[in-house]
């Protein structure tokens, strides 16, 4: 057995350790939790899911920044946190604090890791901003529920750099993404039940990069996260091998008038709508 190889195994038995031992992975900060408890009590008011809100000023600022955004398209948003939450409703402040958390989540120390971190955080933000646009554009399915899903599409990803973090020698590259082709909709998955997030999201992180695949013929949170992920991977020249665009499944449910392609391969509306998938990201990076 070559270094390379006993590297590769070392590799591979610290992530199924990870697997095997769910406690290990990041957990959701106990406010979260609390939260989305109070957002399924019915017997809790606005008032009072608004002074748990307050307790973080923010996830504060992300729900201000959220309700003035063209997600959302008001000409006079609220400004008050129970304003807010009445115009929003429970669901999407459940949603927005699980996009708020996220990126918490993750702390790594070495130079290299926060490189790796930094690229993929990006491309998930890229993919949550174009796939929010698409779902808005085109889809009656919950916004929220987008943005969160585009930020965990790369969840699997960032588990994997947290379970190596201890490693002293790290992955080459192709090395890394064949770990990450290996292990990461699993990692992902155990972390999204250990959130107890839904099957919905399970199943849309599972469906991620299945570019072939079609349940329905309507357009669902798990198509318009697949093109936005598709986008994405063209948009930062990421290196994976993608079909033409017009061969995913996805692309074949949009109106026929959102099927235009520019000449790098990705969905034109995409270039159209910049400014608004911007400012999206400009909102995630709240």
């Amino acid at each position: 057995m070559t270094y390379f190889d006993h590297l590769s195994n070392v590799y591979r038995s610290v992530i199924q350790q990870v697997m095997a031992d769910p406690a290990q992975l990041p957990s959701l900060p106990a406010s979260t939790f609390e939260l989305r408890k109070a957002v399924q009590n019915p017997d809790l008011g606005n008032e009072a899911l608004a002074a748990i809100c307050s307790r973080d000023p923010g996830f504060v600022a992300l729900l201000v920044s959220a309700v003035a955004s063209p997600l959302y398209n008001r000409a006079h948003p609220p400004s008050t946190v129970s304003a807010i939450v009445g115009v929003l409703g429970r669901e999407k402040v459940d949603r927005l604090a699980m996009v708020y958390s996220i990126k918490s989540l993750f702390v790594f120390r070495s130079i290299r890791m926060k490189k790796v971190y930094s690229q993929v955080w990006e491309r998930a933000v890229l993919t949550s901003g174009i796939s929010a646009l698409l779902a808005k554009k085109y889809t009656r399915v919950n916004v929220e529920e987008v943005l969160m899903a585009g930020l965990l599409i790369e969840l699997g990803t960032l588990a994997i750099l947290s379970a190596l973090k201890e490693v002293s020698d790290f992955p080459s590259t192709d090395e890394f993404d064949q770990l990450c082709k290996e292990y990461g909709k699993s990692l992902a998955a155990i972390m999204l039940k250990k959130w107890m997030l839904d099957d919905q999201v399970i199943h849309v992180i599972k469906s991620s990069g299945c570019w072939f695949d079609s349940l329905s013929d309507q357009l669902s949170i798990a198509d318009v996260v697949n093109l936005g992920l598709y986008c994405a991977l063209k948009r930062t020249n990421s290196g994976h091998q993608l079909p033409p665009i017009t061969e995913v499944a996805a692309y074949r449910k949009l109106p026929q008038a959102a099927q235009v392609v520019d000449r790098y391969g990705i969905l034109a509306v995409v270039n159209d709508h910049e400014e608004e998938i911007r400012s999206i990201q400009k909102l995630l990076a709240v």
